[in-house]
């Protein structure tokens, strides 16, 4: 697995590289601290992902991030800050990034990020004959709270993206990232009944209640549902906890200065980055996601895509998001 880390810090790269080579044996990494430098390193390796400091990304989008767009896309960028999500970091979004990390929490976020882009890696070619004819695929699944089932479920997502040709190899990553966070709040934070706050107080005590709740009575029985549909225009994915629900308005705005280190309403923030809608059911324990095919969202008159866009389902999810 070949990286390559951008950014101008000396000791961020010398801690970077340390923690690439204890959590994966077969890392090689490339550092430096500059963008020429690192277009010039592009010439001449094969990159699995770039990571890259925010601060060197230009606001007026001609730098190093518009250059990977334009002549390696199929290259996933992820973007550093030395605080939690900030405007900076959700225009790298907007641009294309795939996911962000605290450089203050890089020995947990770093390798986590770079597990979660290598599960949502893109598959091999799917079979011809479903990729020509399929028109409509919709599935149902009933989980427990096996965390290791989630690489499953974007494994199978990932093959449906591919046969329908629903985005690019990037925005495929994108899509997964977001069902991952999606999956992994509904078992974790629904089911489970754990909030995201005490992953950042004290991750070794988050992770004990987890592994706790998982094996009580009173939570171990619960299910997610998820439903999938992908068809020529969309993907849409459904998914329901078994939990008490929450109150989505009720969430702390990331983006507040006194929010920026804390992991709280971070998924839900990527969700709505990495999607082109999200919607949540008035109990809170139900998501829908929707992503629409990439050449043709907001574009088309096609009669397929405009029939799902103004369904009354999607319609209805819209209309309870507005109040």
């Amino acid at each position: 697995m070949h990286i390559m880390l951008i950014d101008e810090s000396k000791s961020f790269r010398q801690l970077a590289s340390i923690v690439l080579k204890t959590e994966f044996s077969n890392v090689k990494m490339d550092a430096t601290e500059d963008t020429e430098h690192a277009i010039r390193l592009l010439r001449l390796a094969s990159y699995k992902l770039i990571v890259i400091d925010v601060t060197l990304l230009d606001a007026s989008g001609s730098d190093i991030l518009d250059h990977l767009n334009h002549r390696y896309p199929e290259i996933p960028v992820l973007v550093t800050s030395v605080q939690g999500i900030d405007h900076t970091v959700l225009r790298a979004f907007d641009r294309g990034a795939i996911g962000h990390v605290n450089k203050e929490l890089v020995h947990d976020e770093l390798p986590t990020r770079i597990q979660s882009i290598l599960n949502s890696a893109p598959n091999p070619e799917p079979n011809s004959l479903s990729s020509t004819l399929l028109k409509e695929q919709t599935s149902k699944f009933s989980i427990p709270n096996d965390r290791h089932l989630v690489m499953k479920i974007n494994n199978y997502v990932a093959q449906l993206l591919k046969i329908f040709n629903i985005c690019s190899a990037r925005e495929q990553m994108r899509v997964l990232l977001a069902l991952e966070e999606a999956l992994v709040n509904a078992i974790c934070h629904g089911n489970l009944e754990v909030s995201s706050e005490l992953r950042g107080i004290d991750d070794e005590a988050y992770t004990q209640l987890l592994n706790e709740r998982c094996n009580s009575p009173q939570f171990n029985d619960r299910r997610v549902e998820i439903r999938i549909t992908v068809t020529n225009a969309l993907a849409k994915i459904r998914i329901r906890d078994q939990g008490p629900g929450f109150d989505v308005s009720s969430l702390p705005d990331p983006l507040e200065e006194k929010n920026l280190g804390r992991s709280h309403g971070r998924g839900v923030l990527l969700m709505r980055s990495f999607m082109d809608e999200v919607h949540y059911n008035q109990t809170g324990n139900e998501v829908t996601m929707i992503k629409y095919k990439t050449d043709l969202a907001n574009t088309s008159t096609d009669s397929a895509i405009w029939t799902h866009v103004q369904c009354p389902e999607i319609l209805q999810l819209r209309a309870n998001h507005k109040q």
